[in-house]
C-alpha cells in the first residue's frame, strides 16, 4: 500500500518517540538500578573482589538493555500501525482487542455519537495524557542531542581503537628470550591455551595488554632496567590474567554501553566500579602465578610509578586506585577460592544475561501476539479510574455537599450498572472519585460511555456527565439545573394499575437540546439510584421529583412481569407476565461445569440476559419477556413471540445453539450439553495489497440465528472464534478505526463467508475492500460574527 507524505513523516516520528522514551525512561531506571547495585556492593564489601565484579558487570548489562527492550515495545511492527495508532491523539479502542461482545452490542456509530466521544477541550484535561504529549514534543530534541553526544563519544572510541592498532605496530620491538621464556611459564602456569604476544614497546608507559582474540602485551621499554626479575614476573603475570579473564572483550562492551548512556551518572559509576574490581582480580590472579606471594605483586606495582598513557581501551597494569590495590594486596580483606574460573563466570554472566532478556522479550512478544488474538471469552483487565471535577448549578456558583457517584456501564444492552465510587463535594464544590474495574473495555464499542458520573443536591436536578475515555483519567464539572416533577403510569396487560412498580429514568439527554449539558447521553444508566427511581403507587402513578428538563425514557420493572419502557412522559408502561428459564451447563465428562457464561439473546428484541453457573453447573434468569409481551413502547404494533436464542461463551467449550419458546407464567428447564469447542480462525487481508488488516471488527457465529459474537483482528489481521460443529458465518462488520473505504459491506461478498464447521480448527480468509483514506479528526469551534460561540 502507498504511502502518502504525511504517513510516511509519522512513520519516521514513531521510531523516533520510542527511541526518545526508552532515554527518557532510562532517566529513572538508571537511577533505581544505580542505587540497587551500590546496596549489592556495599553488602559485598567482605566478599572476594570476584563476586563485586561479577555484580558491577551484571548490573551494567541490565543498565544496557532497559532502554533497548523499552525501545523495542514502543516501535510498531507495520506502518500500517502507523496510520491506526497514531491518527489522532486518543488512546486507541483496540489497544486490547482480546474480548468480544454479542453482535448487536458492537454498534456502528452515527455521527452524533461520534461527536459525544469528544467531549470539549476544556472539559477533559487529562492529566497523564498532557503530561506525555508535552514529553513527546521535546522527544525529537532529546533524541538529537543524544546522537551528538554519542557521535562524539563515538569519535572518542575510535580514536582509542586506532591508537591501540599503533601500540602494536609502532615504536615496538622483539622481547629477549628470558623475557619469552618467562611469559611462557606464566601462560603454562595459568593454563592458558591461546598463544600471546609480548612486545617492547617505547610508546607505553606500564605493561598493557590489548586485544581478544589476537592478545599481546606490551612493555615499557625503559622501565625495565628499574625493575627486578621477579617484579617484571608480577606484572606480566597480572597482564596475564587480564588476558585469561577476557577483561579486553568486557572492556570493549563497557565503553561501547558509556557512549550509548553517557547521559546518566550512574553509568559512568558503575563502569568505574568494573575497573576498580577488575584490576583487583587481575592482581589475585598474578599473585596466585607468582606462588602467592602478594607482596611481590604489591612492591612492582609501586616500582612502575603509574605515569599511564596507554588509551582506556587497552589493560594497564597500573590501571584503578594504586594505593588502595596496594593496600588490598598487603592486608586483603578475602581471598577467591577459584580466581581462574572468574573471568569466564564474568563472560557467562554477561551472556546470560543477554540470553534471558531476549528469552523474556521474545515470550513477551509471543505472548503479546497471543492476547493480539481476539476471543470470544471476556477476560477480566485491571482499569483504574479517576475522575475529578467541579459540582456547580447553572450559574457557574459551586455547591457544596452534593453527592457524587461514579457508574460503570459493561454495555450497551446489560442490565447491569454498578456503582464503583461515591463522594460528597467539598466546600469548594470540588470532587474527586478513584475505582478500579477488571472489566474488558475494549468490547465497547467506538463512542460508547463506559463511565458515568452521577450528581445530585436537594432542591436541584440530579446532573450527570458520560466518560467516553476507555482510561483513565477525566476532568469534568457536572452542571445542576432547576428540576421539573414528571409522572409516569405503569398498568398490567389488561389496563390494570400496577402498585408497587420500580420505575427507573434513564437515557438522560438529548442530542439536539438547546443547552449543551444535555447533550451528553447517559443512555442507558439503569440503576437503583434514588433521584432516578420511583415507586407506583395505588393508581399506578410513578412521581419523579429531581428529573432534569431534557429527554427521558422509563424503565418499569416488578417481579412477575417482564420490565418494559415508556420512551415519552405522557406514555403509558405496559407491564406483561413473565416467563423463567433454568437449567445445568454439563461439560463432554458428564460434569457440571461452573463459571461458565450463559448468554440468552430475544429472537423479537435487540436485547441480550446474560449470567454465570454456580460451582454446580446450574443457572437462573427470572422475569423474563414471554410470548405476548407488549412492544407498542418501540412504536411496534406487534407483540414479542417470546423466542429466546441461548448459547454459552468459553474458549474451551461451545454448545450447538438452540432456542426456546417462554410462555406468561411458565418456568422452562433447558440442560445444556457442553462439547469441547473448536477454533475458527479469521484472517482479513486488503483487497489488491493482501497485507492483513488489524483492528478491524470482525463478527460471526451460527447462521440460523445470525451473527452472534465479534471480535478485533490483531496485528497479523486474525481473529479468533470458538464454537461448536455447525453452519457458521464470518463477516467484516467494521473497517479500522480511523480508516474509511467506499464499498458498501452488506454486498460485498468478499468480505463474508458461511461455512459447515466440523469442530476442528479451520482457517478462513476474508478480504476487506481496499482502504480510501485516512479519517482525521478537526476540532474547532464555530463563533458568530462578534466572535461569540454559535451553539447548535
Amino acid at each position: 500500500m502507498e504511502l502518502s507524505p504525511a504517513e510516511i513523516i509519522e512513520g519516521t516520528l514513531t521510531p523516533i518517540k520510542a527511541i526518545g522514551w526508552a532515554l527518557v525512561s532510562f532517566a529513572g531506571q538508571g537511577a533505581i538500578l544505580g542505587v540497587a547495585i551500590a546496596a549489592i556492593l556495599r553488602a559485598l564489601r567482605g566478599r572476594s573482589s570476584e563476586s563485586r565484579y561479577l555484580v558491577a558487570c551484571a548490573g551494567l548489562t541490565v543498565m544496557a538493555l532497559c532502554p533497548i527492550l523499552t525501545a523495542l515495545r514502543n516501535v510498531p511492527t507495520r506502518h500500517a500501525d502507523w496510520i491506526f495508532s497514531e491518527t489522532d491523539s486518543r488512546p486507541s479502542e483496540f489497544e486490547r482487542t482480546r474480548a468480544s461482545a454479542p453482535i448487536e452490542s458492537v454498534e456502528r456509530p452515527s455521527p452524533a455519537s461520534a461527536t459525544a466521544a469528544f467531549p470539549p477541550a476544556g472539559d477533559v484535561a487529562l492529566a497523564t495524557r498532557d503530561w506525555r504529549e508535552r514529553v513527546e514534543s521535546w522527544l525529537p530534541f532529546v533524541v538529537a542531542a543524544w546522537l551528538l553526544g554519542v557521535g562524539v563519544l563515538g569519535i572518542r572510541l575510535m580514536r582509542g581503537l586506532v591508537e591501540v592498532r599503533r601500540l602494536t605496530r609502532r615504536g615496538v620491538s622483539n622481547p629477549s628470550d628470558d623475557l619469552l621464556a618467562m611469559i611462557a611459564r606464566l601462560a603454562a602456569r595459568a593454563g592458558l591455551k591461546r598463544p600471546v604476544r609480548l612486545l617492547i614497546s617505547s610508546r607505553v608507559d606500564s605493561p598493557a595488554a590489548a586485544g581478544w582474540l589476537r592478545s599481546t602485551i606490551l612493555i615499557p621499554t625503559e622501565r625495565l632496567a628499574n625493575l627486578a626479575c621477579n617484579q617484571i614476573e608480577a606484572l606480566l603475570a597480572h597482564e596475564i590474567a587480564h588476558v585469561l579473564r577476557h577483561d579486553y572483550l568486557v572492556n570493549m562492551c563497557q565503553v561501547f554501553i558509556e557512549t550509548l548512556l553517557f547521559f546518566h551518572p550512574a553509568v559512568w559509576w558503575v563502569s568505574k566500579r568494573i575497573r576498580v574490581e577488575r584490576e583487583n582480580c587481575a592482581d589475585d590472579l598474578a599473585a596466585t602465578f607468582c606462588g602467592g606471594d602478594r607482596v611481590l605483586v604489591a612492591r612492582a606495582l609501586l616500582a612502575m610509578e603509574v605515569e599511564r598513557r596507554a588509551p582506556r581501551i587497552a589493560l594497564s597494569a597500573s590501571g584503578g586506585t594504586l594505593r588502595e590495590r596496594v593496600v588490598r594486596l598487603i592486608s586483603p580483606a578475602s581471598t577467591s577460592a577459584c580466581p581462574i574460573v572468574a573471568g569466564w563466570i564474568g563472560l557467562g554472566i554477561v551472556a546470560g544475561v543477554f540470553g534471558l532478556a531476549a528469552m523474556i522479550w521474545l515470550a513477551g512478544s509471543n505472548r503479546a501476539e497471543a492476547e493480539d488474538e481476539p476471543v470470544n471469552a471476556a477476560r477480566g483487565e485491571s482499569t483504574k479510574v479517576s475522575v475529578r471535577g467541579r459540582v456547580i448549578d447553572e450559574q457557574g456558583v459551586v455547591i457544596s455537599g452534593a453527592r457524587v457517584r461514579l457508574y460503570q456501564r459493561p454495555g450497551r444492552w446489560v442490565h447491569r450498572h454498578p456503582l464503583i465510587a461515591e463522594t460528597k463535594t467539598g466546600q469548594d464544590g470540588a470532587y474527586r472519585l478513584n475505582a478500579t474495574t477488571t472489566d474488558d473495555l475494549s468490547k465497547l464499542s467506538i463512542g460508547f460511555a463506559p463511565f458515568i458520573v452521577l450528581a445530585d443536591h436537594p432542591g436541584k436536578a440530579v446532573g450527570w456527565r458520560v466518560v467516553t475515555e476507555k482510561a483513565i483519567e477525566f476532568e469534568g464539572d457536572v452542571v445542576l439545573g432547576d428540576p421539573i416533577k414528571r409522572t409516569i403510569a405503569v398498568v398490567d396487560d389488561k389496563n390494570q394499575p400496577i402498585e408497587g412498580a420500580k420505575v427507573l429514568a434513564f437515557n438522560l439527554g438529548d442530542r439536539s437540546a438547546t443547552t449543551p449539558r444535555f447533550r451528553d447521553l447517559a443512555e442507558p444508566l439503569l440503576t437503583d439510584d434514588g433521584s432516578l427511581t420511583a415507586t407506583t403507587d395505588r393508581r399506578g402513578l410513578a412521581s419523579f421529583a429531581q428529573l432534569p428538563r431534557t429527554h427521558v425514557t422509563f424503565l418499569a420493572r416488578k417481579p412477575g412481569f417482564a420490565e418494559n419502557y415508556a420512551f415519552r412522559e405522557q406514555d403509558t408502561i405496559h407491564l406483561t407476565p413473565s416467563g423463567s428459564l433454568s437449567g445445568k451447563v454439563i461439560g463432554p465428562d458428564g460434569k457440571p461445569l461452573a463459571k461458565v457464561k450463559i448468554l440468552l439473546n430475544a429472537d423479537f428484541m435487540h436485547e441480550f440476559e446474560q449470567v454465570q453457573t454456580d460451582t454446580e453447573g446450574r443457572y437462573r434468569l427470572d422475569n423474563l419477556k414471554a410470548n405476548g409481551w407488549d412492544m407498542s413502547a418501540w412504536g411496534r404494533s406487534q407483540i414479542g413471540n417470546g423466542k429466546y436464542h441461548i448459547w454459552i461463551e468459553s474458549e474451551q467449550y461451545a454448545v450447538p445453539a438452540q432456542s426456546v419458546v417462554l410462555e406468561p407464567g411458565e418456568r422452562e428447564v433447558i440442560d445444556l450439553q457442553a462439547k469441547k469447542a473448536g477454533k475458527v480462525r479469521v484472517t482479513l487481508i486488503e483487497r489488491g495489497t493482501n497485507e492483513p488488516v488489524a483492528r478491524a471488527s470482525i463478527s460471526g457465529g451460527d447462521a440460523e440465528f445470525q451473527r452472534r459474537s465479534a471480535a478485533f483482528t490483531d496485528k497479523k489481521g486474525r481473529a479468533t472464534f470458538y464454537s461448536a460443529p455447525g453452519k457458521l458465518t464470518f463477516g467484516l462488520s467494521r473497517p479500522p478505526e480511523g480508516v474509511y473505504i467506499d464499498d458498501d459491506l452488506s454486498y460485498d461478498r468478499e468480505a463474508t463467508k458461511t461455512i459447515d464447521f466440523d469442530g476442528k480448527e479451520t482457517d478462513l480468509t476474508l478480504i476487506m475492500p481496499k482502504i480510501a483514506g485516512v479519517l482525521v479528526n478537526v476540532p474547532g469551534v464555530c463563533v458568530k460574527p462578534d466572535g461569540s460561540p454559535a451553539a447548535n
